[in-house]
């Protein structure tokens, strides 16, 4: 059963602000995010995003919410 695509985006600024929230942002994590994502987006393909430091959340939840779809 996968997310309404109207509630991912407040689930996913929620569980990046408590990443955050830690003394410094390492590849753990990033580990964590990712895993965050893929639960939340599932069965989106986490391989396939395109991300850099740029990206938004708006723009990581719309990218993965096609993924979602795709898949």
């Amino acid at each position: 059963m996968s997310t309404p695509a109207a509630e991912t985006l407040p689930l996913l600024a929620r569980e990046v602000a408590k990443i955050l929230h830690v003394e410094a942002i390492d590849s753990m994590s990033i580990a964590e995010l990712i895993t965050f994502c893929e639960q939340l987006y599932s069965p989106a393909d986490t391989e396939a995003l395109s991300v850099t430091q740029r990206t938004t959340l708006e723009q990581l939840d719309a990218e993965l919410r096609v993924l979602q779809a795709a898949s």
